[in-house]
């Protein structure tokens, strides 16, 4: 049996021990660190021609936005939508990025932008580097 686990201490609760049995490997990790939501998007496949693709089966560490509740793992299935390219302008000059939306039902859709390194697009590719998440 596959088990996704989590060992915590905190002030709130005391100590937790959290385990949940898993159909499925878990296709990514929101560990809250703003930064840290890019990695949903490595399983993106551009080449399907769709632009929302559901994200099923993803764990958080909290199921807050702003990660303020937790740490638990929770699992949430979302979409994740491509906008499109776009050139975003800062004091150092311009960013080409990848911009993206998060679909949530219980929160408003958060914008995401990847910055791109050229043009290739490749599902499960962490070829690419994070930037910015607005």
């Amino acid at each position: 049996m596959k088990l996704s686990e989590c060992e915590n201490h905190n002030v709130r609760n005391g100590r937790v021990s959290q385990r949940l049995k898993l159909d499925n490997r878990i296709p990514s990790l929101g560990a809250h660190a703003l930064t840290c939501d890019i990695l949903h998007l490595g399983r993106f496949d551009h080449g399907s021609g769709e632009s929302i693709q559901p994200a099923r089966g993803a764990m958080l560490t909290s199921l807050e936005h702003n990660g303020c509740s937790g740490p638990l793992l929770a699992p949430v299935d979302f979409d994740i939508e491509y906008v499109g390219p776009e050139t975003i302008q800062v004091p150092a000059g311009s960013i080409e990025t990848d911009h993206y939306r998060f679909l949530l039902e219980a929160h408003c859709p958060k914008n995401i932008r990847r910055k791109t390194c050229g043009a290739f697009r490749k599902s499960s590719s962490l070829s690419r580097s994070a930037s910015a998440v607005t």
